[in-house]
């Protein structure tokens, strides 16, 4: 009996249609990461699809795909900071805080506003960037996980705009 294979980019398509959404983000952006196909071949993937089952999801999808988000948990974050009424964020945006660079999972640099996965940050890192004038939310991998999206999101908005009331 033979094998199949499919490529790296037919299975993110693929996993793009099927699975719950953030999830898939999540799939998609390490298969970008790890398997280097681009944005573009992605992109130009999408009218072989039509009509298949899931495509509508598939396009939303597409055009979010980042290989820049390190984790499943930071894709499913910036899935639902994207449909939150938040600016578009950069993933694994790298903030100069003094003599350091600080890695945040999400980031507004014009608004000085970012949200880090709580065990990818260190106290000192958190005042680094406290100390230039950010505003972090920290965010708990297993509050991420198990607690409606609904609840952290608006969280998130609300710390946005509170920031913004700040400034």
């Amino acid at each position: 009996s033979s094998v199949r294979l499919t490529t790296p980019l037919r299975t993110a398509l693929d996993l793009g249609r099927l699975l719950p959404p953030s999830s898939a983000l999540g799939v998609m952006d390490a298969l970008q990461r790890r398997a280097s196909f681009t944005h573009a071949s992605l992109l130009a993937e999408l009218p072989r699809l039509a009509g298949h089952r899931g495509i509508e999801q598939l396009r939303t999808l597409a055009a979010q795909v980042d290989g820049r988000s390190s984790s499943l948990v930071e894709s499913m974050l910036r899935y639902h900071w994207n449909a939150a009424r938040l600016p578009t964020p950069v993933p694994g945006m790298l903030v100069a805080a003094g003599h350091r660079l600080v890695r945040v999972s999400l980031g507004v640099e014009r608004r000085q506003f970012a949200a880090v996965l709580a065990h990818q940050v260190s106290a000192t890192d958190l005042l680094a960037l406290e100390g230039i004038g950010w505003q972090v939310v920290v965010l708990a991998e297993q509050r991420l996980l198990t607690t409606d999206p609904f609840i952290w999101t608006r969280h998130l908005e609300r710390e946005f705009h509170q920031a913004l009331l700040a400034q």
